[in-house]
């Protein structure tokens, strides 16, 4: 062998390495990008999942509030008229009266809101998501705190006092200390 057969065979082996080099880099790329498709896909189910139990959700609380609402309003109508007799009047009574007892104890407006605000703010995020204007993090972000949001029983728990209950409040607090 000569010198140049010498040089022609270690270009050949060398390109063939590379080559070898090239496929393996781009099989680890195709398995990371692969690896990261699934991720986006579980996510997203997630997502997806999450939002179609806050519908559900947020249809039955509707329905709750607006049925034991109506119920209450005309059975105290009934209970108010000479129309029925005074048996009929009292059960309607009693009906109506529990009947804002559940509305007031179970407050569904309260958690249909609730359900609301998480709902408009995760199916934002997965749109921007989804379009490639945002992140995953950004999406695990949003979907903690929609979560979070929804499982408060109320948005605001404690409200400021205003006007002179503040002054009073402040008052309190410095004696208090």
């Amino acid at each position: 062998m000569n010198r140049g057969e010498l040089q022609l065979d270690q270009i050949a082996s060398i390109a063939a390495i590379t080559q070898d080099d090239e496929d393996i880099e781009g099989a680890l790329r195709d398995r990371k990008l692969v690896a990261e498709v699934k991720r986006h896909h579980l996510l997203l189910e997630r997502v997806n999942v999450r939002l179609r139990i806050w519908n559900k959700v947020w249809v039955g609380c509707m329905l709750l509030y607006f049925s034991l609402g109506a119920t209450s309003v005309a059975l105290s109508a009934f209970a108010a008229t000479s129309l029925i007799g005074e048996l009929a009047r009292q059960r309607c009574s009693l009906v109506a009266a529990v009947c804002v007892a559940l509305l007031g104890f179970v407050r569904p407006e309260t958690r249909f809101k609730n359900v609301v605000r998480a709902w408009r703010r995760l199916d934002a995020e997965r749109t921007r998501f989804v379009t490639g204007f945002g992140s995953a993090e950004a999406l695990l972000t949003v979907l903690e705190a929609s979560e979070r949001d929804v499982t408060e029983d109320e948005y605001i728990a404690n409200p400021v006092p205003s006007g002179k209950r503040a002054k009073v409040a402040a008052l309190a607090d410095k004696l208090l200390d």
